[in-house]
């Protein structure tokens, strides 16, 4: 049995020159204090903290968040999120954690980019998609990217942004929860000589079925973007 000294991560995806470690979680559905958290420098929850909107999941969830030692905890709106009756007020529900939508930050060096529920929003985010910053390096979103650990029911706008960035390193989901895993796209010769490096595809979905353990969070090494 793992103990809290070794925890038993899913897949730690590693880089050459690594400097920031990034632990991914997402759709834990109110069963956040069920994870055995790793060390990191970033926490990211790509949404569905709770289940159907309930605010004590979302109080309990922003409490946990303050036993965390991660230096950034960033949070996105998932669909369980989108239409609670307390959505109005998230950003201080959430104290805890930076929640962000259609928002773009600087963290550590790294430009990041969020959106919340982008699956089942594709035709109202389509035009806000275009915003991505070029130098963005991280894209977390609650519905994955079109062809990535997607299940095949990726949002096609998503991709079709992210496939321009040539700064990225990063796209964290979830809401497919069977489709929860990692993939790297590879550059094309064409991209490899405009100086793209490949892009880590994470689906950091932990719940699979309720009846069922929590799958453990995802961790990945990425280098700190040069300003």
């Amino acid at each position: 049995m793992a103990s809290e000294e070794t925890p038993p991560l899913s897949m730690v995806i590693p880089s050459a020159t690594a400097a920031l470690t990034v632990v991914s979680i997402s759709d834990t559905h109110g069963r956040h204090r069920e994870l055995i958290m790793p060390p990191g420098d970033i926490l990211i929850h790509a949404g569905d903290y709770t289940r159907f909107g309930r605010r004590e999941d979302a109080d309990d969830f922003n409490a946990w968040l303050t036993t965390l030692p991660y230096e950034t905890k960033l949070v996105v709106q998932g669909n369980h999120e989108a239409n609670a009756p307390w959505k109005a007020e998230a950003k201080l529900v959430l104290s805890n954690a930076t929640l962000l939508d259609h928002e773009s930050i600087l963290v550590h060096g790294v430009h990041s980019h969020l959106w919340q529920w982008l699956l089942l929003a594709m035709s109202r985010t389509q035009s806000t998609l275009i915003a991505i910053p070029s130098d963005a390096a991280i894209v977390i979103a609650h519905g994955p990217v079109q062809g990535f650990v997607d299940g095949n029911k990726g949002c096609p706008a998503l991709r079709r942004a992210v496939e321009t960035r040539q700064s990225l390193q990063l796209v964290v989901s979830g809401h497919i929860h069977s489709a929860r895993g990692w993939t790297t796209s590879k550059p094309t010769w064409l991209s490899w000589l405009m100086g793209t490096r490949s892009v880590s595809f994470v689906n950091a979905a932990n719940m699979s079925q309720e009846s069922k353990p929590l799958e453990p969070p995802i961790v990945i090494s990425i280098q700190p973007t040069r300003t």
